[in-house]
């Protein structure tokens, strides 16, 4: 008998057991799954996440997948989304420890493929540049991983930070002077922004405390609810209120467009997707989007315009894609030289930090305005927010000039609840919470981060998000 997609990915999925789910029981560092579980079903309710995804009706799995942190501990619950059916359409990423005053850490609209996890026999998911993550075996609870490796199988040769407060200056910390002005600017110094992590981490763990302390007063009682009551208890809006507020940049809001990518190295090929946003082509040359792209006989063997149901994307990897003579050649074929006259302003055969395809975010400025013809320009934001409602999209640079994203529409939310409930006819229990949920950054890339998502954009909880960003404006 033929075995399904579905059923195939249905029957891949390593759901943590019983015994390893009970290793983290007494751990008070770490949120019981059941109850961050519960809390993610009540803000992706309350929030038009739902609707955004077009999940109404579906469920969570009762089990997460963990992803570990580098302390062999749960970072991460990947919730499984099903349909009625049982059919697995997307992921609900919960947080595992209670760092932040939100459960809701990731929204995302696929399932990955956890075939590579489940024939890799003890290999469990690390946190890594999630949703991309790193393989290895947990240790000890509290214990670094063995044998840390990449998606890839590349080895990681130093185990990261667990700590997001930690990891953020040891980043800053690496940067040579002239680095860091580049990331950051000439107006502040590593002191400033180190003690601005100092300071906004308090705050954050402050306010989570809250959060999490209200989520442990419901624990008892929300395990005898079910999760049609809470759903429905948020519908008639029975105790829960809610003030969310989200924005996506209208002309990037294209689903031909948000399933098209360049694929090649991160810098030029964020760039190049962005001025596709602003303009059709390029030096004469139409740049079509998916869909436009099924129609073109023979572009995806011959020209390196490939294709799938799914989306399409310009191909710029190749074994020596680095190289100018290599991405030129090919970009001659395809976009019309874009990514060549990125490439080559970002300077990637040239590198930066030993690496070569990596580029300074000068650099990435330079290009934008170039290929633009000065009708775009970048400079570096403290204010991704204002921009961002302001339909400005906003390049974030994340570990030390490795990887650019870009970040496309933004989330933000406060949330209120008051919960009773009744018992014999007489209300008992009155439980009440108001506070800030954070904010998510609706992120798009080449395909490093978005390749477990169908390759597609997702919501990410930014939130600490102490990446330097830059907003691409237009004149």
């Amino acid at each position: 008998m033929q075995v399904s997609e579905t059923e195939s990915t249905r029957s891949q999925i390593p759901y943590a057991t019983e015994e390893e789910l009970a290793q983290f029981a007494g751990d008070k560092s770490i949120a019981d799954y059941a109850l961050s579980r519960k809390m993610a079903l009540m803000e992706l309710s309350m929030s038009s996440f739902n609707e955004t995804m077009g999940w109404h009706g579906t469920k969570l799995s009762e089990v997460p997948v963990i992803v570990y942190d580098y302390d062999s501990k749960p970072k991460y619950y990947e919730f499984i989304v099903m349909t009625t059916a049982g059919d697995p359409i997307g992921t609900v990423t919960a947080y595992a420890k209670p760092e932040t005053e939100t459960s809701l850490a990731y929204v995302l609209p696929e399932v990955r493929d956890y075939e590579v996890i489940t024939k890799g026999g003890n290999l469990k998911m690390f946190k890594g540049e999630y949703p991309h993550t790193f393989l290895g075996i947990p240790s000890k609870s509290g214990d670094a991983p063995v044998g840390l490796i990449d998606e890839e199988g590349n080895a990681i040769a130093e185990v990261p930070l667990s700590d997001e407060a930690d990891a953020a200056i040891a980043r800053i910390n690496a940067y040579t002077d002239e680095e860091f002005a580049e990331a950051y600017g000439e107006e502040t110094d590593k002191a400033t922004e180190i003690n601005r992590i100092i300071e906004e981490n308090q705050i954050i763990a402050e306010n989570a405390a809250v959060y999490w302390e209200a989520a442990s007063d419901m624990e008892a009682d929300l395990a005898t609810v079910t999760d049609e009551e809470i759903i429905e208890a948020i519908n008639d809006s029975k105790g829960f209120y809610t003030t969310y507020s989200e924005h996506i940049i209208p002309f990037l809001n294209n689903d031909t467009l948000k399933r098209t990518r360049w694929a090649g190295w991160c810098g030029p090929s964020v760039l190049a997707w962005i001025y596709r946003g602003y303009f059709r082509s390029y030096n004469g040359t139409n740049l079509p989007l998916h869909g436009t792209l099924t129609t073109l006989p023979g572009a995806y063997d011959n020209d390196g315009r490939v294709k799938s149901a799914y989306y399409s994307y310009y191909n710029f990897y190749g074994p020596n894609d680095h190289k100018s003579s290599w991405y030129s050649a090919q970009s001659a074929k395809i976009d019309g030289g874009l990514y060549r006259d990125l490439a080559n302003a970002c300077k990637i055969e040239k590198g930066v930090i030993g690496i070569k395809g990596a580029t300074t975010p000068k650099n990435l400025r330079n290009a934008m305005n170039s290929v633009s013809g000065g009708m775009l320009y970048m400079k570096i934001t403290t204010n991704h927010t204002d921009h961002l409602w302001n339909d400005d999209p906003v390049v974030s640079l994340t570990e030390h000039l490795q990887h650019y994203s870009v970040a496309i529409g933004i989330k933000e939310g406060y949330l209120h609840w008051e919960w009773t409930f009744k018992l014999f006819g007489k209300k008992h229990r009155w439980y009440t919470y108001h506070g800030k949920s954070g904010e998510w950054l609706y992120v798009m890339d080449n395909g490093h981060l978005i390749k477990n998502n169908g390759y597609y954009p997702y919501w990410d909880h930014k939130y600490p998000n102490w990446n330097p960003k830059y907003v691409v404006i237009q004149n």
